[in-house]
């Protein structure tokens, strides 16, 4: 549309070009527009207002969010920008816990880990539980008679 209207205001321009006349014509309209002033609603003014200047480009009224006649295509949009924000949150999670976690012993090192615990506390025939690397261990002080036992077990 908009090349349309340019086309239909400059089109007497160029056909007076080509007749020699154009001198002519722009002097009258340049006369005609000085003796009558623009006038805009709040008054008279030497400056037009922006709708009186002819503006056609009506697409940043029309093509608003809140103006949209579906609502389904908002709603769609919000969603996708929601689970796009949820991607990148979950992204820089797992990157901050792989990094925090580079910085922890290796597998060799907590291999070579040893846990004392004072066995002089137990008594005789008690068993208690600690925990060494996350995983319970149960330590049990035995009696002779149970020593004797299991030590009589055949190991072929």
């Amino acid at each position: 549309m908009n090349a349309f209207r340019a086309a239909t205001r400059l089109a007497p321009r160029a056909a007076a070009r080509a007749t020699g006349s154009f001198q002519q014509q722009t002097a009258s309209t340049a006369f005609k527009a000085m003796q009558q002033p623009v006038l805009s609603q709040r008054g008279l003014s030497s400056s037009p207002e922006l709708y009186e200047l002819g503006s056609v480009d009506k697409g940043y009224t029309a093509d608003r969010v809140d103006r949209v006649a579906e609502p389904e295509r908002r709603a769609f949009t919000y969603l996708m920008l929601s689970g796009v924000r949820f991607a990148y949150a979950s992204t820089a999670r797992i990157l901050v816990v792989k990094f925090v976690s580079s910085m922890s012993a290796s597998a060799d090192v907590l291999a070579m880990a040893s846990a004392e615990f004072d066995l002089s506390e137990i008594d005789v025939g008690k068993t208690i539980t600690v925990k060494w690397r996350g995983k319970p261990v149960f330590i049990r002080h035995r009696t002779g008679d149970e020593i004797s036992t299991e030590t009589s077990v055949p190991m072929n």
